[in-house]
């Protein structure tokens, strides 16, 4: 049906739209390559931490999607997961295609594009927050009406101020469920779950970190 298909195209669109806006790029000096390597692996297990060519600390909170060299005259893409290391004035990157040394001189950024879980949490946690707030303050403006009024229809405003109020509520909860949360890694979890056996005089003593 027409109607159908006008609302797949439209989901697709949002989708599109959503994901496009959790994209982040930062630019990096290539000091950093080593640093933000480890994060390239399909399960990190602590996000990289970087800083930037202007000057800021910045941890990566999500997928690391493109790394691109930039040295004078264009760029070099990288295929991750990579590894990278620098030795003397050379920065070299092993990525999926093979090994690429660079002079750290002839570098002048490494671009990097990342799909930011935090954005991804708190954009629809802000909109939700957003929508919430006509709820809540008609709601109290009614509550608060209620009570002071002498009227017959005071039990009444108070009833539905309520009532709107708690849609309030329940719309802003999750919202802020949503700003609240702190991603992690994909690998944090299983890192922490790691089995440790410590063998003493005494036995074994069998262990896990919850």
């Amino acid at each position: 049906m027409e109607w159908m298909r006008i609302a797949r195209h439209a989901a697709v669109s949002a989708s599109a739209l959503v994901l496009g806006a959790c994209t982040t790029v930062v630019n990096i000096p290539a000091s950093e390559v080593p640093e933000l390597a480890p994060a390239t692996r399909p399960e990190p297990v602590e996000w990289a931490t970087v800083h930037t060519t202007d000057g800021k600390t910045e941890t990566l909170k999500g997928t690391i999607d493109d790394v691109r060299i930039w040295v004078r005259g264009g760029s070099t893409p990288v295929y991750l997961p990579m590894n990278a290391q620098i030795a003397g004035d050379v920065l070299t990157i092993r990525d999926q295609v093979g090994s690429k040394a660079f002079r750290m001189q002839d570098v002048e950024r490494v671009q990097v594009e990342y799909f930011d879980r935090e954005k991804a949490y708190k954009m629809p946690g802000g909109t939700l927050l957003g929508l919430s707030s006509p709820f809540v303050v008609t709601g109290v403006a009614l509550l608060v009406s209620g009570a002071s009024s002498q009227s017959d229809f005071s039990g009444l405003m108070a009833v539905y101020g309520l009532f709107i109020g708690g849609i309030g509520l329940g719309i802003a909860i999750p919202g802020i469920v949503l700003v609240a949360i702190d991603p992690k890694p994909p690998g944090a979890r299983s890192a922490r779950l790691h089995p440790k056996i410590d063998v003493t005089p005494g036995g074994m003593r069998f262990s896990t970190a919850f």
